[in-house]
């Protein structure tokens, strides 16, 4: 009976440390994600927008911008929407950019551009660790698209040279 009364005991202990051990685990695992949605929140729940970031809704058939979120420059507060007409008024544009993130190395910033207002608004921010020449390629390309949908031109240097004819 003590011999049984000890294997029972032992058996407890370790079934307990069993559960303390996975009782841990799923504390960390909390923790990590409160954590996480506490400081990495996206900044677009302060206004109600849960899955959306602050910045602009494009309306491509109404060739219009609608803004989302609060402005994070003080320049376009005043603006809530945009109508780019007349058509030949309005530019895309690709400049180099601050990278903000930690892994980012380099930042590109898509913007609006007004004929006689120069700059209007940053549509977004482009964020990579690589400035490849693919990579180069793909934000030129994707300048070239959306001007191209708007039916707006394209203003300013390309981020690469294109493609000599032969």
């Amino acid at each position: 009976m003590q011999l049984w009364l000890y294997v029972l005991m032992g058996l407890s202990a370790v079934m307990a440390f069993w559960q303390a051990w996975w009782l841990s685990v799923a504390l960390a695992v909390v923790t990590v994600l409160v954590v996480r949605r506490w400081y990495l929140k996206d900044p677009a729940q302060d206004h109600g927008l849960p899955l959306e970031r602050n910045g602009w809704r494009i309306d491509i058939p109404q060739r219009s911008l609608s803004r989302i979120g609060a402005p994070q420059v003080e320049a376009t507060q005043q603006i809530d929407t945009l109508c780019l007409e007349p058509v030949d008024a309005w530019s895309l544009g690709v400049l180099m950019g601050a990278p903000q993130e930690r892994q980012a190395i380099y930042a590109w910033c898509i913007e609006l551009r007004h004929r006689s207002r120069g700059p209007v608004a940053t549509l977004c921010v482009l964020h990579s660790a690589s400035a490849a020449h693919v990579v180069l390629q793909d934000i030129d390309a994707l300048v070239d698209t959306l001007a191209q949908r708007l039916g707006i031109r394209r203003s300013g240097s390309r981020l690469l040279p294109p493609k000599r004819r032969q």
